[in-house]
């Protein structure tokens, strides 16, 4: 309501409104604060409805000119319309007075378009709400508004009475929140029944043994540095942790249960707590919320038990994301394209164009195969930037191409990479796919940079606004957020990593928040005080609990600890102010200490192996750019539930967007990782053959003789072999994972001549190689033969390095200079299990720059029409080997253990200089 007359308005309005019986409402009122917001709310009052002032809007000098109200009106009896979410309304009462000259309100004259011009115009500036700020009722809402004059037919007049509210059609965002919010709410609901499931199904035994639970612990109550009460738990006999002997980690939720009490089922009886760090002789943890009292008993002569439980955490700052997305998200992209909102119309509709409904739809199971558009159609396009054809979103905001062609100037990039960068510099949104190798890092640094040159202060500047100046860097996983934060730091940038410190790889722990925080001289002073405030505490806590003294102090005690705690944050927070950038994972960014800041630009790699609630909770906090960069033909979102309800996160946002072509993407297409045989068969499988080679067949030459499977080097002089192991079956344990011991034992022995274990000659260093498994199973396997075999050990001793070896799922984005890939599954009836999914075979496939083992079983990986396609590629070139004939069948079975007294046929050796 604005005007002289907005008053009067709103006063019809409501006694309208409070002649209808059975009516529950939420109404929001835009008014200007000459018209006395208060006194309507008094007015509102009156009339039943509650209110409180959500935003408001202020004039370039600072003066506040509008205000936004929110009244509710409930009526128990009857029947609840929802308008919480503005999927309907009235707009009434629009007047302006003549000659007004406030320059934020543009003049709407009292006539049939008065009120579509007003709304308009409310969508170009944004609302400062209470807890955060509010785009202008988000413009991605359909709000239906009809204002009718009763003596002339107009819209907009301001004395009109109320003639009716018209239905609307499905708010798409309120679709959208919904379907994700059900989403989660099944992911979760999954995680929760696995917990049930072991304490209902498992011995006692098997928790212990699995490491899922950790019985006979005493327990003692501690403070911790942030004013919280910790309880520390160790063995009632004193002695450390064996190695393996839990699976604990820092974050991890447990139940807190007596064992006295017996199974922590009993809610009553047990307590919901986190790990806040573990130690070789004890645990510490903190619990989520009291359970009654303000303190928890813990008698001394008590045995205590810490059982394994899914999170809550990560939901429910996912479902805090998606509710904030859905209400408040300022971000001019959605309001432009609200098309791009609706789950399955749009994404079904533009694949359809594109494939045969077979193919990638979000209502359909997990993908097994790529789309056969990349497979068997054309050529995929490329899309050439253009300025001056852009659709998408025009740029209103900093920069003009020409500067940032200027900024951009003489960096060492290919030109594609530079056209994305340049791209994601002048557009709102832009999505960047990086296949294997094509240097998503570099860009994505790059990228940052730019940005941060574009908003230095120019000459007659006299201030860049910070949050438009900083940058959020967002990765799925702490190993791709630790990438970009060395990327950076290369470069010379101030990057600053937020996160676990137990995450990040120790040659960054330099460059972490708690790292900088706790060498910081004002931590020092914090540090003292604990240290009189846990002597002060122990004083207490020598006097009776029920005199008034002990009270007195223990609440002086807790409000000390407060106090403490608000310095700490507050220390941390004015640290981080002073970073150009931010990295953390996208969970991570949603933790407490980011909570009210605010980005110029938002950056997610990995955004296709993100679920799209996951990559809301960076997104939210975006002010100006949001760059998303991934590849939707490498690994997918993890998605464990299998119900119907959680389909929908099984497809990224990143891949959505991009499939919808409604965002301007562009598809990096030099390759600098891999020999280039070894990109050869992916690049025509999974990239329809766009990729090119950044580097020749004598750029990835190992430089010393090591050893190879001779039939393959001599005759093809290829980096790529597949040794075949006929020999055993795959296993499955008690929590359903794989593993296949004679393939275990090849891998071992293939290390060790790589190594030049076996060989006696100089091989290749235990850094440079990795090994890869889709199973978690056999990993641990490995992992356990590694460490027993004192050959490898005095090798990665001598070296200082250890072979790494990790699931295909923990090396997206990593590389190593060979791989060796145990396959695992080997069986009759054709199952292979994670590798049929096509995006992991790629994956898999693509880690290695000079040289590729492939260990498996031919006649199970058959049955898959990749793993068959790629089982042809390697005959059509010779480079199968049989395990047998190099290993000897008794070794691989199991029946010795040194291979060097099998009968073998075959010679593994090399006099060339290296493989090219």
């Amino acid at each position: 309501a604005g005007g002289k007359d907005g008053v009067q308005v709103i006063n019809r309005f409501v006694e309208q409104v409070s002649q209808v019986s059975n009516f529950n409402a939420t109404v929001y009122l835009l008014l200007e604060t000459r018209n006395r917001p208060k006194q309507v709310a008094s007015r509102m009052a009156s009339h039943g409805f509650s209110g409180r002032h959500i935003a408001t809007r202020k004039t370039s000098d600072g003066f506040e000119c509008l205000q936004v109200w929110k009244f509710t009106k409930s009526q128990p009896s009857s029947r609840h319309t929802d308008w919480d979410r503005l999927r309907g309304g009235v707009y009434w009462g629009l007047t302006r007075d003549e000659g007004d000259e406030d320059d934020d309100i543009k003049h709407s004259n009292s006539n049939q378009s008065g009120g579509k011009q007003f709304l308009r115009f409310l969508s170009s500036f944004t609302f400062t709400a209470l807890n955060g700020t509010l785009g202008a009722f988000e413009n991605n809402y359909e709000i239906v508004h009809k204002l009718r004059d009763p003596d002339e037919d107009t819209v907009g007049s301001g004395a009109g009475l109320l003639d009716e509210m018209m239905p609307v059609q499905p708010n798409p965002m309120e679709t959208y929140v919904r379907t994700y919010s059900l989403a989660l709410r099944a992911e979760w609901e999954h995680a929760q029944s696995e917990y049930n499931a072991r304490i209902r199904d498992w011995s006692f035994e098997e928790l212990v043994d699995s490491g899922y639970c950790i019985p006979n612990l005493r327990i003692r109550i501690t403070w911790g540095g942030y004013g919280q009460r910790l309880y520390r738990m160790y063995k009632q006999d004193g002695t450390p942790f064996e190695k393996g002997e839990h699976r604990l980690n820092k974050g991890d939720n447990v139940i807190l249960s007596s064992m006295r009490w017996g199974n922590p089922r009993n809610r009553k009886r047990s307590h919901d707590c986190y790990v806040v760090s573990r130690g070789a002789r004890a645990i510490t943890i903190a619990l989520h919320k009291w359970k009654g009292d303000d303190e928890i008993p813990f008698p001394e002569d008590l045995v205590w038990r810490l059982d394994a439980t899914a999170s809550p955490v990560m939901y429910e700052r996912m479902q805090e994301a998606i509710e904030t997305f859905g209400v408040s998200y300022r971000h001019p992209w959605i309001s432009e394209h609200v098309k791009l909102i609706p789950v399955q119309p749009v994404l079904q509709r533009n694949l359809r164009r594109m494939a045969t409904s077979e193919d990638i739809l979000i209502s359909a199971p997990p993908l097994s195969q790529p789309p056969r558009y990349l497979v068997d159609g054309p050529r995929l396009p490329i899309h050439e930037y253009d300025e001056s054809t852009i659709s998408f979103l025009s740029n209103t905001e900093f920069f003009t191409i020409e500067r940032i062609r200027n900024e951009l100037d003489g960096i060492e990039l290919n030109s594609i990479q530079y056209r994305a960068i340049e791209k994601a510099l002048y557009l709102p949104v832009t999505m960047i796919q990086g296949p294997p190798g094509t240097g998503k890092t570099s860009t994505a640094a790059e990228l940052i940079g730019g940005w941060l040159r574009l908003h230095q202060a120019a000459p007659g500047d006299t201030h860049v606004p910070l949050n438009r100046r900083r940058v959020l860097a967002v990765a799925q996983s702490n190993i791709a957020v630790d990438q970009i934060l060395e990327a950076l730091i290369r470069r010379g940038i101030k990057a600053i990593r937020v996160g676990d410190k137990t995450k990040i790889r120790p040659t960054m722990i330099h460059a972490s928040l708690e790292h900088v925080a706790e060498t910081h001289p004002k931590m020092e002073e914090i540090r003292q005080k604990q240290k009189m405030l846990s002597e002060y505490s122990a004083e207490v806590s020598l006097l009776d609990p029920s005199t008034e003294e002990h009270i007195y102090h223990s609440r002086n005690i807790s409000r000390m600890h407060d106090e403490l705690s608000k310095s700490a944050a507050d220390l941390r927070a004015m640290i981080l102010m002073t970073y150009d950038v931010v990295c953390t994972t996208c969970m991570a960014s949603g933790q407490e200490q980011l909570s009210d800041d605010l980005f110029g630009l938002v950056l997610v790699d990995e955004a296709a192996q993100a679920t799209e609630p996951e990559a809301l909770v960076p997104l939210i906090k975006s002010m100006h750019r949001i760059v998303f960069i991934g590849d939707h033909h490498q690994l997918p979102p993890t998605v464990l539930s299998s119900d119907p309800r959680a389909r929908t996160l099984k497809v990224s946002l990143f891949e959505r967007g991009i499939l919808s072509g409604l965002i301007s993407s562009t598809m990096l297409r030099v390759q600098y990782r891999m020999h280039p045989d070894i990109a050869d068969w992916p690049n025509k499988r999974f990239y329809n053959g766009l990729l090119m080679n950044g580097i020749e067949r004598k750029d990835r030459v190992y430089p010393t003789p090591h050893w190879w499977p001779h039939n393959v080097w001599n005759e093809t002089r290829t980096p790529v072999a597949f040794i075949e192991v006929e020999q055993g079956k795959d296993e499955q344990n008690a929590e359903g994972s794989r593993i296949n011991r004679p393939e275990a034992r090849v891998i071992i022995e293939t290390v060790k001549r790589l190594l030049g274990i076996r060989t006696k000659s100089k091989g290749i260093q235990p850094n440079e190689v990795g090994i890869i498994s889709p199973y978690a199973a056999q990993i641990d396997l490995l992992k356990q033969m590694r460490d027993d075999d004192t050959e490898l050990q005095e090798v990665q001793e001598r070296f200082n390095f250890t072979v790494e070896v990790r699931t295909v799922d923990g090396y997206q984005g990593r590389e190593k200079d060979f791989i060796i890939m145990t396959t695992v599954v080997a069986n009759d009836v054709g199952r292979v299990g994670f590798l049929n999914d096509w995006r992991r075979v790629n994956v898999a496939l693509t880690r290695a720059r000079l040289g590729l083992i492939v260990v498996g079983n031919q006649d199970t990986l058959s049955f898959d029409p990749h793993w068959e396609n790629w089982l042809r590629w390697i005959d059509n070139r010779n480079l199968q080997v049989d395990a047998s004939e190099i290993f000897g069948e008794e070794f691989i079975s199991g029946k010795i253990a040194d291979p060097d007294q099998a009968d073998t046929t075959g010679e593994f050796e090399s006099d060339e200089p290296g493989i090219a």
